[in-house]
């Protein structure tokens, strides 16, 4: 899935930067926008800043955490993946 494909899929969408955006969280009663997305190496990060964790927010626009990774990471040989682990967890932050 794209950055593009999810923004669809929310409300009140605003281009705050550089592959950053704002929506209403769709999980929650969003007066006002408190959902950060943000796309950084083909994953995309989710932060409500209400509080909702990222499967609450995939699941209300009814997708799943797998849809905001690439199916496929391709790395250069000899070199190892990083993933630095704020990334990681704001992505899964209701699951730990």
């Amino acid at each position: 899935m794209t950055v593009d494909e999810l923004l669809e899929r929310l409300q009140d969408v605003r281009k705050t930067g550089r592959e950053r955006w704002i929506a209403k969280c769709p999980s929650h009663d969003d007066k006002r926008p408190s959902l950060s997305v943000t796309e950084k190496d083909g994953k995309i990060l989710l932060h409500c800043f209400a509080g909702c964790g990222a499967h609450e927010i995939v699941t209300a626009v009814g997708l799943e955490l797998s849809d905001l990774f690439p199916e496929k990471l391709e790395f250069s040989r000899g070199r190892t993946p990083r993933f630095p682990a704020h990334e990681v967890l704001m992505g899964l932050s209701d699951e730990i």
